[in-house]
């Protein structure tokens, strides 16, 4: 039997193929804990956090699912506004976003 060797060129196109699928996969995690620093810290009243983040590179769209955004004042935290699903869309010049069942308190 012949031992089949990878060139040189064949390796790093692997290599680079192999980075990319692994920052695609880690992507949705980096950006739920960005989200939810911010929306913690920056937003002065209120309080918030996502639970998940849907990417499609490809049609150059994103999902944002259970977004929750708490109000905090001296009394406590009260519900402020509970958003089940967030789709947003890059399409050429223009930018769209449709919000799913918003609830508002």
């Amino acid at each position: 039997m012949k031992k089949y060797k990878l060139k040189k060129k064949h390796k790093i196109i692997f290599a680079i193929v192999l980075v990319l699928v692994a920052v695609r996969l880690a992507m949705p995690y980096f950006i739920v804990k960005y989200v939810n620093k911010a929306m913690a810290n920056n937003i002065a009243p209120y309080k918030g956090s996502i639970y998940d983040v849907d990417l499609s590179l490809l049609r150059g769209a994103y999902r944002i699912c259970d977004m929750k955004v708490d109000m905090v004042d001296e009394h406590g935290k009260k519900p402020f506004f509970m958003l089940p699903a967030l789709t947003c869309r890059w399409n050429g010049q223009r930018f769209s976003m449709a919000a799913l069942l918003v609830k508002l308190s």
